[in-house]
């Protein structure tokens, strides 16, 4: 029993082995030379969370787009209230108070205020396949539609578990899509990409 327990460690530890080296993934369409050159590791882990940040919307016009959710801006909203609150706070003991501690606080909370403000206008840039430009867009970036060879669906745990759509190229390199926070969405937005890029292949290797 130990040693069939040792022997599989070993069969696993060997698979992984195997998945480092040559990129593949059992998952993938084998026999795929493209899959063969794709690194298979999560693409980007910035704001990981256990919200939805992103809705993906027909874009009247244009093709498909990402839109903050309202679970994003209440997330954010939050940050820049609290800043606002501790400014007007501070600001009003500071000036009714002889203690120069108080202006400490409007000091934190523009700090509070800012970084809730920025991560937004960082989190909701433009993310949207573009009919009229023929490409994917994002934060101004474009990648052609004809680049575009599959799409992997990928998850790995980060502070929570995240689910990540990437556009796999003609070459093997990768770019992110969206990360969710649930696997649902991100299934349910890889058939939509899909379908509109013209029903390419979908690498899911959700485990």
């Amino acid at each position: 029993m130990v040693m069939g327990w040792f022997r599989n460690a070993l069969d696993n530890l060997k698979t992984r082995a195997e998945k480092r080296s040559t990129g593949l993934h059992p998952a993938a369409c084998a026999g795929d030379p493209v899959a063969q050159k794709t690194e298979w590791g999560p693409l980007t882990s910035f704001m990981t969370s256990n919200i939805t940040m992103h809705k993906l919307v027909p874009d009247i016009g244009y093709g498909l787009a990402y839109k903050p959710t309202w679970g994003m801006k209440l997330f954010f909203g939050m940050f820049v209230l609290i800043g606002l609150a501790c400014m007007g706070f501070g600001t009003q003991q500071g000036m009714t108070d002889d203690d120069p501690q108080w202006w400490i606080l409007p000091i934190i909370g523009l700090v509070f205020s800012a970084t809730g403000f920025g991560f937004y206008k960082n989190m909701a840039k433009t993310v949207m396949f573009s009919y009229a430009d023929s490409a994917f867009i994002s934060r101004g970036t474009q990648t052609p539609f004809n680049d575009i060879h599959a799409l992997q669906l990928l998850s790995y745990t980060s502070e929570y578990r995240v689910y990540q759509i990437n556009l796999v190229l003609k070459d093997g390199n990768r770019v992110h899509v969206v990360n969710h926070a649930a696997q649902e969405n991100a299934e349910a937005d890889a058939e939509k990409i899909a379908e509109f890029l013209g029903n390419k292949v979908i690498w899911n290797t959700i485990s």
